[in-house]
């Protein structure tokens, strides 16, 4: 099957890795380290396609792209603090989209669309450290 999905993440990967300096971004989940205290990973996509014209050769694809925005510390730190880093990591990610988006080569031509469509906050807490991690699900289409 044709899908624009590995593209797309390789080309979001190189952009956010440039884009966010000292923050960890991965492609999957990083090993045998494991994540560092801030870190993006570039996660799950769910995607459908659709035929675009009379035959097979031309469909639609659409697909719901999951980046994840995790930030760890110790117990001692305040979730606040960590769950406001989380969101102004979030908000850089939505911020390159917008500029990635202009008119002319919008998303290298990798994608027709992608839009951050919502953002879910989970706040875990084990005996050991705190996080704040953030699901920014990004929409993406494009003609395959």
């Amino acid at each position: 099957m044709t899908s624009t999905v590995p593209t797309f993440k390789a080309a979001l990967f190189t952009r956010l890795d440039s884009a966010l300096g000292a923050v960890q971004v991965t492609y999957g989940r990083p090993a045998p380290a494991g994540p560092e205290r801030e870190w993006v990973w570039i996660g799950d996509a769910r995607a459908v396609q659709a035929s675009a014209a009379m035959g097979q050769r031309r469909r639609e694809e659409e697909w719901t792209q999951d980046v994840v925005v995790s930030c760890i510390s110790p117990v001692r730190e305040p979730q606040q603090t960590l769950t406001e880093r989380a969101f102004a990591i979030a908000a850089l990610i939505e911020d390159s989209l917008r500029v990635w988006s202009a008119p002319g080569n919008a998303f290298g031509g990798v994608v027709r669309t992608a839009l951050v469509v919502a953002t879910d906050l989970e706040e875990p807490v084990s005996v050991e450290e705190r996080e704040a991690r953030i699901t920014v699900r990004v929409a993406c289409t494009n003609r395959i």
